[in-house]
């Protein structure tokens, strides 16, 4: 390589990277790493379990609702906890709440004492925790680089989910197949020392501040006026509603088709769920690369993950579906860090712990729904035609939303903030 040409491969690198020289970010960015980890080897094994125990692609469904649906119910709140209190302490407690119920789901399951209503409430337990960690977690991203990084760091924050979602998936399918799921609670209970030990390390004087507001009522009021009054922030969370959906019919739907479709065990199950982690690891690294983000690439990338979850209806065979499956991450991954960034920068700063909640309660909300309904109908009609139907329904918004920005599909960004910060009326 030249030496101008690995110069500019080395600009290209560092401005992926930018946000990681920021020591907070870096230390916090490793912290999640090992949750997120951790996380994932509990959800694959958590859903596993629940298959197992009742060879039924609704009960893993139901597992999913249990999940989302304290999301769905307390969300909004999480963003007035983001948008009132202290981001680092409201972080350090919810860690600890979720290290708590992933050792209580480990100590039940290794005692072999574990019913499904139990893991249902472990679920819903998680999902508690969710609702509250989301957006206190990415509004202390906020707080950690200056605004301009900001998509940079959501970037690669995503970036080390999905990667999480490789190897998580990786060391669960193995943990399972030799010592079984309880293990891989444990395992999770213990990713959590780390990010509680990195949060701890913050440097608070480095933060970069922002207004609060003291109303709580008001203020969760006030945050879904907000949205309400501005177009570009509302189609995008309605955009959200419809691709989330679609997306959590790979995490309900890929066990069944693992296990049914491909006679497959837990180590199939994996695999699977792990190429759709290197799709979504791509996914991030393109994102966090980009300067800006416009209408046409949006629209375009929800077609590649429609196409890609018709493709996963149609392959014969496990090795062939693992091609689309990488395709559906990548796109599902670019669609929903694209939103999130432009449903952030394009907020005013004292509402945006409010718009990062009603995004996460819009995404993960829309599983409460969704979950059940793709479980039966891969147990009605089958796991293949589920994907078809989840890859028709995104099909479907792309044409929808193509329609609704045909006239500034060139050069209008995704992002509102390029354009400037929406108006409040």
């Amino acid at each position: 390589m030249a030496p101008a040409e690995a110069g500019a491969e080395g600009g290209r690198f560092a401005h992926t990277t930018r946000s990681l020289r920021v020591r907070n970010f870096r230390l916090y960015y490793l912290g999640q790493l090992a949750s997120m980890c951790g996380t994932w080897t509990q959800t694959v094994a958590l859903a596993w379990l629940v298959l197992d125990l009742t060879d039924s692609g609704t009960s893993v469904g139901l597992l999913t609702a249990c999940q989302f649906l304290p999301v769905l119910l307390l969300g909004a709140w999480g963003g007035v906890v983001a948008d009132r209190f202290d981001n680092r302490r409201a972080v350090l407690a919810v860690q600890c709440f979720l290290c708590a119920q992933a050792t209580a789901l480990a100590t039940v399951v290794l005692a072999d004492v574990a019913q499904l209503w139990m893991l249902y409430a472990f679920a819903a337990l998680q999902g508690i925790g969710t609702a509250m960690d989301t957006p206190t977690r990415q509004s202390l991203v906020g707080e950690m680089v200056e605004t301009a990084d900001l998509p940079n760091a959501l970037a690669l924050n995503a970036g080390l989910v999905q990667l999480a979602r490789i190897v998580g998936p990786a060391a669960a399918a193995a943990l399972i197949e030799v010592v079984g799921t309880g293990v891989c609670f444990a395992v999770n209970a213990a990713s959590f020392v780390v990010i509680i030990a990195a949060v701890l390390a913050l440097d608070t004087s480095r933060f970069v501040h922002r207004p609060r507001s003291t109303s709580v009522p008001a203020r969760v009021r006030d945050g879904l006026s907000y949205v309400r009054r501005t177009p570009a922030l509302r189609d995008l969370l309605l955009l959200t509603s419809v691709t989330s959906s679609v997306s959590v019919c790979a995490v309900v739907v890929t066990p069944i088709l693992a296990r049914d479709t491909f006679d497959g065990g837990a180590g199939l199950f994996g695999l699977l769920a792990a190429s759709m982690g290197v799709g979504a690891l791509g996914g991030a690294t393109m994102v966090a690369a980009r300067r800006a983000t416009t209408r046409r690439q949006l629209v375009t990338t929800i077609g590649v993950g429609a196409t890609a979850f018709v493709l996963v209806a149609v392959s014969p065979l496990p090795a062939v579906a693992v091609v689309p499956l990488v395709a559906a991450g990548f796109a599902n991954l670019s669609t929903g860090v694209t939103l999130n960034a432009s449903l952030q920068m394009g907020a005013r700063p004292d509402m945006r712990g409010r718009v990062i909640a009603l995004f996460f309660l819009v995404a993960q909300g829309s599983n409460v729904v969704a979950g059940p309904v793709f479980g039966g109908l891969a147990e009605l009609l089958g796991p293949r035609s589920a994907f078809a139907i989840g890859g028709l329904l995104a099909l479907g918004a792309a044409t929808v939303m193509f329609g609704r920005w045909r006239t500034s599909l060139a050069d209008a960004p995704a992002a509102a903030h390029q354009a400037g910060p929406p108006a409040y009326a």
